[in-house]
């Protein structure tokens, strides 16, 4: 059964692509794949307990499978282990690979239009621990979203923010080495998937994309430094949102752009100026343009002239032995976190997301309450934490999920001492419970952060 397509939508697919409109049209109306992402930071896909199909071979970590799982009820989704992705968008891992040799050893990395995470957790993995990464998002619901997604992956130096790009520029003075921008647009690549998308597109509304694009790339310009590279990708097929905003940011700006190479048997389609389109009856993936540009000159942001200080926290040995090797700082009145070792990065980072508001940044320890720290439901998400300084609790899948929905399990047979205790299943940690021992009676709290919890009935 084919999709209803707007008129103006096909009319002008077939201008754009004539010989083989057809062919992409009737691959709207397929099944789209089902695919993910595995953080081999915590396990590897060969102790994965889900059914792979094949790599995706434009990402060594991704993967598409033969069925879609039920991913409100797999434990390792929750904990960060693995994330469903669409294909196409990780050919930005191929892309990163690709200018891996002209980043510094610390390299600083926007990702400007963040949100849900996708692309961020994908530069986290790449940066693997060096130099720190900024995710922003607009729009205030969609930035939690993202802070969680980030939580979750457990990438030790990323900051998530929510600021227009011109704010971010000007409360901070961020200048970094790489810029992502997976601008907001009129969704046609995602037509086989979202039903919504094809419902609310007109042509007036993909200009309106294509204008607001361009203000984009205007005020985010100045963050990125002279000879620092920009990815700039849509899920458009639309030339005006893609190639033609290229085109402009080379007409008003000092920008060259940089050819990507990719094996032929992809099927990614050459675009002018040396962009790159998936086109979904020709690739295994949904729709999505990328083209990758360098600054060559211009302005940058100047640092805040008012200057905020970020200062080192004393903690407990107990507590550093969670997070070993790291520095912790306070990041406002009462927050603290841990940041890299490297005393020029972690400054950054605190000074950053000090300036910003950051909704996230880096591990985070906990906060100071009545000269007591009181330790983050997050923290045993991260991969700079250290389970084994921590009391552990090794459960089922049952137990999981009900630990996920917010109760608390049987403790009958366990010793267990007050504090905190992290849940573990599958060997990976998913977040901590408060253990009450008073004689021969246990109690626990359950410490997983409220809005992530499943809301679903978890009866398997």
């Amino acid at each position: 059964m084919h999709k209803e397509l707007p008129e103006a939508f096909c009319t002008r697919i077939e201008t754009q692509y004539p010989g083989e409109s057809d062919k992409l049209l009737d691959a709207i109306s397929n099944e789209p794949n089902v695919s993910l992402r595995v953080n081999v930071a915590k396990k590897s896909v060969e102790e994965l307990g889900i059914p792979i199909e094949r790599q995706v071979p434009w990402c060594f970590d991704g993967y598409y499978l033969k069925e879609r799982p039920n991913y409100t009820l797999e434990p390792l989704f929750h904990a960060g282990v693995i994330y469903p992705q669409e294909s196409s968008s990780m050919f930005i891992s191929h892309v990163l690979r690709s200018i891996e040799q002209d980043m510094p050893q610390n390299p600083v990395v926007l990702d400007l239009c963040a949100s849900p995470g996708g692309k961020s957790i994908i530069v986290s993995s790449w940066l693997n621990g060096r130099g720190y990464l900024v995710s922003n998002e607009v729009i205030r619901q969609r930035a939690w979203i993202l802070r969680e997604n980030i939580a979750k992956w457990g990438g030790v130096n990323s900051i998530v923010t929510n600021l227009m790009p011109d704010d971010l520029c000007k409360r901070t003075g961020l200048n970094v080495d790489l810029m992502l921008v997976d601008a907001p647009c009129s969704g046609e690549g995602m037509f086989r998937k979202d039903d919504v998308a094809i419902k609310e597109w007109t042509p007036a509304r993909a200009q309106e994309c294509a204008d607001r694009q361009r203000e984009i790339l205007e005020q985010a310009w100045p963050m990125l430094k002279a000879g620092g590279y920009m990815i700039y990708s849509t899920c458009t097929f639309n030339p005006a949102e893609n190639e033609e905003n290229v085109s402009w940011l080379l007409d008003n700006y000092d920008a060259e752009v940089v050819p990507v190479n990719y094996s032929e048997e992809w099927g990614i389609t050459a675009k002018e100026h040396s962009g790159m389109a998936f086109l979904p009856h020709k690739v295994d993936g949904e729709g999505l343009f990328v083209c990758l540009i360098r600054k060559t000159s211009g302005r940058v942001c100047k640092a805040p002239k008012t200057k905020v200080s970020s200062k080192k926290y004393t903690i407990s040995e107990q507590i550093q032995s969670m997070i070993p090797g790291k520095e912790v700082y306070l990041v406002n009145e009462n927050r603290l976190v841990a940041l890299p070792s490297d005393t020029q990065i972690a400054k950054e980072m605190a000074l950053l997301a000090i300036n910003s508001d950051a909704l996230w940044c880096g591990i985070p320890v906990g906060e100071v309450i009545k000269n007591n720290i009181v330790l983050a439901d997050e923290l045993p998400l991260s991969q700079g934490f250290n389970v084994e300084a921590s009391t552990k609790i090794a459960v089922k899948k049952q137990a999981a999920l009900e630990f996920l929905h917010g109760d608390v399990f049987d403790t009958e047979g366990l010793e267990l001492t007050s504090g905190r205790a992290a849940v573990m299943y599958d060997g990976i940690p998913l977040g901590f419970v408060n253990v009450i021992s008073k004689g021969n009676t246990v109690r626990l709290n359950n410490c997983y952060p409220k809005e992530w919890r499943i809301r679903m009935r978890v009866d398997l």
